[in-house]
């Protein structure tokens, strides 16, 4: 996996998603020749092959001989980094690689030494089920510090179960168990091991144990064909796989993928049971538990896992879940911890970025103007009596300045106008916290300025109307404020799909000031008529598309809302009064008011996903899952 300017790239290797592990000694130079090119040279020289350097090596972490356990790493690692996509892309400045879970000082101290004299950067070296749980973590849903979870990987022919906990600095194991130890993990052996059956009893055994090069490229052959099977076999009911020659193609069945599951589902309860006990953990103590594969599950599995954690599996079926969760775990904070180095990805401001806050701030003006220029003014000479002023409109067009600035600052984290980042570019933590602590001071600084107006336009400067305008932003406010602290808290993977439902929502925002300013005008406008008038066509009509708009901002669900939109739009045109008129409009800004306390109350669930676990605890009424 390739990761360049914040882009992940999968690379083909030999022409192969999984490039054969092998590495050839020339016998005549020395030279170490890895990937398809070992398994040709080892036609005439088989005696010179190894077939896995890292297996080999897992196999016997204790004895090295005379051989040099580094070299054929070196040149693997060498290989890949000769690959033109790596070329293309300019010199490697960092390398993470995954490594089994009970690797230890010895061996990780090999695959160093291996990238040294391959001419790369030092390594981070992360294990296989870390690298799942930081898949997890960034890219599905955040993880809280001190979590607990188990990983059931049955991922590219590997088979663990892991029991890890999230920490500060990333995750930590606190048992493990190797199932290929076992002998159940591997399902792709017991496919090959069955439709090698169908030929002949004795295939597999020969192709597994045989040291020829030809017959380990027919054995990579033949478990990849397996793989192949058993993605086929979760969606159709017969998959073919082809054997080595001279044999014909086997047809393998669901009842096959059964059978060769049977074993893992038995036993698995069982090592799940070792595992939580190996840790000193309870099932009731998990906070999730992942089953990671490179396909589709298999049948029964997540079942299994369910009843025997008490959890409802997260189910990764992407096969490069561990490649993804290397590079995360060692190019991103840990989950759970406020991002400081966060960054979205950068683009330039277009005119249809600025749609929403112009909208917005539009309407804000619009109904502003609309308020003053419509009030009833009783003057005696020059001297002002008394304003009859629809201060509950004014307390709307105030609380659209808010939202203005609010989306200004959900804006801010995705376009920031500057070069490439570099250490005095403000980081997303950063705009987030400071954009919304903005929005929230430059609301009450617009409804201020929308009160005074008001009561200096109209010649009559009292605080009622500067209360109005306060009153309505007030909320807006606040929710703010508390969006600025605790966003910086949400984890980098969950930003964007943070960013994108915090969005005010100008459609429906602009609906209700156009409906709002309908009935304002039908009841100012003189002499009434069938058209004008609180009981005329314009007036029920905006009535009706302020409730419309009421429903839609209140309600996200979309059956819901179908329901409640009918109900609301002709309830508003029935009641409409000149007595009642306000009433409505007060009714869209408690909908305003609710939509930003929703957008405050997610942003809190999703910067501190464990808070709703802590406060159950604390008020005694946590119950075990």
């Amino acid at each position: 996996m390739l990761h360049v300017a914040g882009q992940r790239t999968a690379l083909l290797l030999d022409g192969q998603p999984r490039m054969p592990s092998g590495v050839f000694t020339d016998p005549d130079t020395g030279q170490l020749i890895p990937g398809a090119a070992a398994v040709a040279a080892a036609a005439h020289h088989p005696q010179h092959y190894l077939p896995d350097p890292l297996a080999n090596l897992a196999a016997h972490p204790c004895r090295t001989g005379d051989a040099d356990p580094v070299g054929p790493l070196a040149a693997i690692l060498a290989h890949i980094a000769a690959h033109p996509a790596v070329k293309q892309a300019g010199p490697l400045t960092a390398v993470s690689l995954s490594v089994p879970a009970g690797w230890g000082p010895r061996r990780r101290q090999y695959l160093h030494q291996a990238a040294e004299r391959a001419g790369l950067p030092t390594p981070h070296l992360v294990t296989a089920p870390a690298a799942i749980a930081t898949y997890t973590a960034h890219l599905i849903t955040p993880v809280p510090p001190g979590a607990l979870l188990l990983i059931c990987n049955l991922h590219s022919g590997s088979a663990t179960l892991a029991v890890l906990q999230a920490s500060p600095h990333g995750f930590d194991a606190l048992a493990t168990i190797d199932l290929d130890q076992t002998g159940i993990g591997d399902i792709d052996q017991a496919l090959a091991t069955r439709a090698c059956h169908h030929a002949d009893e004795n295939l597999w055994q020969q192709l597994r144990h045989s040291t020829a090069p030809d017959q380990i490229q027919a054995r990579q052959q033949l478990l990849a064909g397996a793989a192949q099977a058993r993605h086929t076999l979760a969606t159709q009911p017969r998959a073919a796989i082809l054997l080595p020659e001279p044999y014909p193609p086997a047809v393998l069945t669901r009842d096959d993928l059964r059978a060769a599951a049977q074993p893992l589902l038995q036993q698995l309860p069982d090592h799940i049971h070792a595992a939580l006990t190996a840790a000193d953990v309870d099932p009731t103590q998990l906070h999730q538990v992942i089953l990671a594969t490179d396909g589709p599950p298999l049948p029964g599995l997540p079942e299994h896992l369910q009843s025997s954690t008490g959890h409802t599996p997260v189910v990764l079926t992407d096969p490069h879940t561990v490649a993804d969760g290397v590079l995360l775990a060692t190019a991103t904070p840990p989950p759970g911890s406020t991002p400081p180095a966060a960054a979205l990805p950068r683009v330039r401001l277009k005119i249809s970025d600025l749609t929403s806050a112009t909208i917005l701030g539009l309407c804000s003006l619009t109904l502003l103007i609309q308020t003053i220029t419509t009030a009833d003014i009783t003057t005696i000479a020059t001297e002002v009596l008394g304003v009859r002023l629809a201060t509950d409109q004014l307390g709307l067009a105030a609380a659209l300045a808010s939202l203005t600035t609010l989306a200004v600052a959900n804006l801010a984290p995705t376009t920031w106008l500057s070069s490439p980042p570099d250490h005095t570019t403000p980081t997303t933590a950063t705009l987030l916290r400071r954009g919304y602590l903005g929005a929230a001071t430059l609301s009450l600084i617009l409804a201020t300025l929308y009160g005074l107006a008001a009561g200096s336009t109209l010649g009559l400067n009292t605080g009622r109307y500067l209360r109005w305008s306060l009153l309505a932003v007030l909320p807006l406010c606040t929710a703010a404020a508390i969006i600025a602290l605790t966003a910086p808290r949400i984890p980098t993977a969950g930003l964007p799909a943070w960013l994108r439902s915090s969005r005010p929502p100008t459609l429906w925002i602009a609906l209700a000031a156009a409906g709002a300013a309908l009935i304002q005008s039908a009841m100012t406008l003189t002499p009434p008529t069938d058209l004008i008038g609180h009981d005329g066509l314009v007036a029920r009509t905006g009535a009706a598309v302020l409730g419309t708009a009421t429903a839609c901002t209140v309600i996200r669900q979309p059956t819901l809302r179908a329901i409640a939109t009918p109900i609301l739009a002709i309830g508003y045109a029935t009641v409409l009064t000149v007595t009642t008129a306000p009433a409505l409009t007060i009714g869209y800004l408690a909908a305003i008011t609710w939509w930003i306390l929703t957008v405050a109350t997610h942003t809190i669930r999703t910067a501190y996903p464990a808070l709703p676990d802590t406060l159950r605890r604390l008020l005694g009424t946590n119950t075990p899952t």
